[in-house]
């Protein structure tokens, strides 16, 4: 999964060249990284599905565009295959068709996102993940307003998985930040996020998500 690493932004044809070159020299199947806001390359989804021209197989559609993201479905789903990146476009990637997801939160909430998956991709419960959404949406919000990384290792933290401290001068969430995920993740329901100031897990606060059907 490639994002363009320029300082300038990419036009159509230089990100064609660079992806293509990439493929020449690494043998392997290409997913293209469509995230605007950190690449500064702005391309519409008739250029994307132009990429598979260069060798590009798979996008990740991180824009926060739900028109865009239903032309790539809709348009160009015979051409390329889309993954959702937008946490927020999850639920609605997922209903309108989207094959697959990339989706940091999953890192913290590994139970509540395999049963999305299953009512929306699986069964088509359109109703029963309207329910879900209504807790999981919150945590979306969350993280996409806050530094990601750092509400991924912090989320991890809270639910007794370590994945290490940030790189400086970055830091895990905290004050507010902090308690305001540990509320989002309880009110969800998910399983092992510690209360507040027990930092060795002892106290476990086991709001079951069931494994089965959780509406």
């Amino acid at each position: 999964m490639l994002l363009p690493p320029f300082y300038d932004a990419l036009n159509v044809s230089q990100l064609g060249d660079f992806l293509e070159r990439l493929r020449e020299r690494s043998g392997l199947p290409l997913m293209y990284y469509h995230n605007p806001a950190a690449s500064g390359t702005i391309l519409t989804p008739g250029q994307i599905s132009t990429l598979t021209e260069r060798g590009v197989q798979y996008v990740k559609y991180t824009a926060d565009d739900a028109v865009g993201l239903s032309e790539m479905l809709w348009d160009h789903g015979a051409t390329i295959t889309t993954f959702v990146g937008n946490d927020t476009l999850m639920f609605y990637g997922l209903a309108a068709g989207a094959q697959g997801i990339v989706w940091g939160l999953a890192n913290v909430i590994p139970e509540l996102a395999m049963e999305f998956w299953n009512v929306v991709a699986v069964q088509r419960d359109f109703e029963c993940a309207r329910e879900m959404w209504t807790k999981i949406r919150p945590l979306c919000e969350l993280f996409e307003s806050s530094n990601y990384a750092a509400a991924v290792k912090t989320g991890m933290q809270l639910i007794g998985t370590s994945a290490g401290p940030m790189r400086t001068p970055f830091s895990l969430l905290e004050g507010n930040d902090r308690a305001e995920l540990e509320r989002l993740l309880l009110d969800a329901g998910v399983k092992k996020a510690y209360a507040s100031g027990d930092t060795k897990g002892t106290r476990e606060l086991d709001r079951g998500v069931s494994r089965s059907r959780p509406c």
